[in-house]
């Protein structure tokens, strides 16, 4: 998800869907990019570690 894909949300709608007011919107954003932080070293390093092989296995 980058910040193009919520800039997107947000036009289609999102704000209104999700009853967010005032401030919510911004923490919205910033929880959605502390998941990404803390979700892609786990991620990268499993994908360094693991062969090839596995990696399609489970993509399949």
């Amino acid at each position: 998800m980058s910040s193009r894909t919520i800039s997107f949300a947000s036009i289609m709608g999102i704000i209104q869907d999700t009853h967010l007011v005032g401030q919510q919107y911004a923490w919205f954003t910033t929880c959605v990019y502390i998941t990404i932080l803390f979700w892609e070293f786990p991620t990268n390093r499993l994908l360094q570690c693991l062969p090839s092989q596995s990696i399609w296995h489970l993509s399949t």
